[in-house]
C-alpha cells in the first residue's frame, strides 16, 4: 500500500448549510461561496519526520503484500475436497 503525500497544504473551506449543518471541504458548493470560510490546512499536516516514517511502514507493508501474493501465485492448486455419498454413511 503506496502511500502519498501533499507538498503543500491543501486549501479547506469551512462553512454552514441552511440546516445549521458544518461542512468542510476543499470544494464549496456555489451558494456557500459568500459564507465560507478558509481553514488554515497546514496546522494538520503531518511533520517531516513522521511522514518519513509512514512512507517507511508503508513500503515495509508493501513488501509483505507482495510477497505474500508471490508465494501464492507460486504455490500448487488446493487439491479438491472429498465428497463422501450420504449412502457410504449407512
Amino acid at each position: 500500500m503506496a502511500v502519498a503525500f501533499a507538498a503543500s497544504a491543501t486549501v479547506i473551506y469551512r462553512w454552514i448549510d441552511e440546516n445549521g449543518r458544518t461542512h468542510v471541504s476543499d470544494v464549496v458548493p456555489e451558494k456557500y461561496k459568500k459564507s465560507a470560510t478558509r481553514v488554515d490546512s497546514a496546522q494538520y499536516e503531518a511533520p517531516p519526520e513522521s511522514r518519513k516514517e509512514a512512507e517507511q511502514r508503508a513500503a515495509k507493508e508493501k513488501a509483505v503484500v507482495d510477497e505474500s501474493a508471490k508465494r501464492r501465485a507460486s504455490a500448487p492448486p488446493a487439491a479438491p475436497a472429498s465428497v463422501i455419498s450420504t449412502s457410504a454413511l449407512k
